[in-house]
């Protein structure tokens, strides 16, 4: 009789079985060998009538196990990646098409390195190995040959690294290969923004030439630091004209993998949900604003409306793209340099720190996970905040004659 497990999520809820079956010794050792197998728990039954379905399906397949018909343990990362990690952990329906598609695309590719090798016997320096690989490798753009970057090559390790903790978790491996795998080291890169000058004059046009729609949209993103797909999720029960504050919970998709259509989802991370205080010349945009939607579509909207939905049904949002596209056309238009959305992201923290608030401020402001993200991108980027700064301490370390 195969042996059946269940295996725990930190909740204690059962997520899923493993099966276990003794194939045989090892011809030279005389060890017992094992074939496992680990499958999603049955929807709908009671732990006890689960385990006896569970059990039912472990004896059947250690039969086909023994007649050489199903796949056994010493199984291939391929075997792995296909029918357990996948399955199981990927699409679980927890999460959104496009983190499926960032998965089975990066699986598929780490199949093609690893596919045929047993899971086990992988080891830290095959993964290290193919790290450094990684770095080598070149693909082509615009006619360039380029160099894959620290980020792209970090994806793959992320992956790795869950798959082998998901493994190590469900008892398929004894060695978690991943478990001193660096990150490989990032290039430094400058954060575009608009200097204080640069964002005046931008918010100048905006008011002279924008309707009031988009005049709201860009003074969100450059006075509160949101993500596009942030403002796309924006909905009026989200503000609080009595404190004077938005509240950021919800994120809007819309590409290939959601099929064209918007996808409504939870923000990035814990941290990306967040409150948000604004100044009384956002109020009066946000308040003129949702005059005006009213008056557009005849009737007082409800509070889950979105307040910068679609030109036809304010409870379906904008598409995030199209934030991109308006801004693109207006700074070409008005002979501005070409920002995007997030790069008045960049503008909101940069402008933030140089004007006094520390980071750990401007980290929860923006929904950083980790504070060390908000000193990559925005200490140290401005000039006359460097100035200021170096003429504080002067004056700090004055002695008197």
């Amino acid at each position: 009789m195969a042996n059946v497990k269940p295996n725990y999520n930190k909740a204690g809820q059962i997520i899923s079985y493993r099966f276990r079956a003794c194939i045989g010794r090892d011809d030279l050792t005389g060890k017992q060998e094992f074939a496992s197998k680990t499958v999603p728990a049955p929807v709908g039954l009671t732990p006890a009538k689960a385990l006896k379905k569970m059990q039912i399906e472990a004896d059947l397949w250690e039969e086909e196990v023994k007649k050489g018909n199903a796949p056994v343990q010493r199984f291939t990362f391929k075997y792995f990646i296909e029918e357990q990690f996948i399955p199981v952990f990927v699409s679980n329906g927890k999460h959104s098409p496009s983190t499926v598609k960032f998965y089975k695309d990066i699986c598929s590719k780490l199949v093609s390195r690893f596919g045929q090798k047993k899971l086990d016997s992988i080891r830290s320096l095959d993964i290290e190995r193919y790290l450094v690989d990684m770095t080598k490798e070149t693909y082509t753009r615009n006619g360039k040959e380029l160099h894959y970057s620290a980020t792209y090559i970090n994806h793959y390790r992320t992956v790795l690294t869950v798959a082998f903790n998901f493994a190590e978790m469900h008892s398929m491996i004894e060695k978690n290969p991943m478990r001193f795998i660096s990150a490989v080291k990032k290039e430094r890169t400058e954060v575009d923004f608009l200097s204080e000058d640069e964002a005046k004059q931008f918010l100048s046009c905006l008011n002279a030439d924008a309707n009031l729609y988009w005049k709201t949209a860009m003074n969100v993103l450059i006075r509160c630091g949101l993500r596009r797909g942030e403002l796309a999720g924006l909905k009026w029960q989200d503000i609080d004209f009595n404190l004077n504050t938005l509240s950021i919970c919800r994120d809007v998709i819309n590409n290939k993998e959601t099929k064209g259509q918007n996808y409504v989802k939870e923000t990035k991370s814990v941290t990306s949900d967040r409150v948000i205080p604004f100044d009384p010349v956002l109020k009066n945009f946000l308040k003129s604003w949702q005059k005006e939607q009213a008056e557009q579509y005849g009737t007082m909207l409800m509070p889950s409306a979105f307040i910068f939905g679609s030109p036809i049904d304010p409870y379906n949002p904008i598409r995030p793209d199209s934030i991109t596209q308006w801004l693109a056309r207006f700074n070409k238009t008005h002979g501005l340099r070409n920002v995007s959305p997030h790069d008045l992201r960049h503008t909101f923290g940069t402008l933030l720190l140089a004007n006094g608030a520390n980071v750990k401020e401007a980290q929860i402001l923006l929904g950083h996970a980790d504070a060390s993200t908000t000193l990559k991108f925005y200490v140290g980027t401005d000039m006359n905040a460097l100035k200021t700064a170096s003429n504080r301490l002067a004056q700090a370390l004055a002695m008197g004659e």
